[in-house]
Formats: structure tokens, C-alpha cells, sequence
């Protein structure tokens, strides 16, 4: 996310907000990497108890045997309404890294609309 994507468009108008919880057992506020994500575009917030996960597995994705989303992403466009649930949804995926490249594709369009996208990437930090 922070190679391909963010660093790649510094000048992309876009959001990002990263919620961590525990759900392994290395997963602990203490542990929390949070210059992962070092972007003034990233909002980071940490839910001990996984309520975000679980309430994206019952209110948008519904994959049948899951407790709850973890190391997924949700793509909205900048004109999503956060109503009952966020619409409309442009695309979602798991894991964050193993669907990075969908992401970076169903994002282009986004940016590119918005005059946000370059179409040359900028070398990484």
C-alpha cells in the first residue's frame, strides 16, 4: 500500500484509513507498526475488539465460515455515502498485500477522474 500506491502518487487526493486489531497473537497495541502506513493521508486507529472486522463481514462482504474482515481493503469512490452501510463499494479485497495490485487498478480510474492520479510513479521512499 505505502510502496505501490502511496508513495508512487504523493500528490493523489485520496484517503486512507487503516483500523488494526488483534485477531493473532502478535497482533498487541505494543506491537502495532504503525510507520507502515507513515503518509499524512492515513488516519490509523487501533479496535481492541475487532468490532470493524466484524461488522464489515455482516454488513458488506458476508463470506460464509469467516469471524470477521481482517487484512482486507474496501475501495470507495470520493462520493461514497457512509449511510447504514458505505455505497458504492468499487471493489474490496484480502489479503492487503496479495490483492495490491487489483487495488492499484481499481484505484487509477478513481484518481484519474479526480485529477489526482500521475501516470508516471514517482521512485519510492
Amino acid at each position: 500500500m505505502r510502496k505501490n500506491i502511496l508513495a508512487n502518487q504523493p500528490k493523489a487526493d485520496l484517503k486512507v484509513y487503516a483500523v488494526w486489531f488483534d485477531v493473532l497473537w502478535t497482533d498487541t497495541r505494543w506491537a502495532l507498526r504503525s510507520d507502515l502506513l507513515d503518509d499524512p493521508r492515513v488516519e490509523q486507529f487501533w479496535d481492541p475488539e475487532g468490532k470493524t472486522g466484524r461488522w464489515f463481514l455482516r454488513e458488506v462482504t458476508h463470506r460464509q465460515g469467516a469471524e470477521m474482515e481482517w487484512d482486507a481493503y474496501f475501495l470507495y469512490p470520493p462520493e461514497a455515502r457512509w449511510t447504514a452501510a458505505p455505497a458504492p463499494l468499487v471493489s474490496w479485497g484480502r489479503t492487503v498485500l496479495g490483492s495490491g495490485k487489483e487495488l492499484a487498478r481499481n484505484l487509477a480510474p478513481l484518481l484519474r477522474r479526480g485529477r489526482g492520479w500521475s501516470s508516471s510513479p514517482q521512485s519510492s521512499r
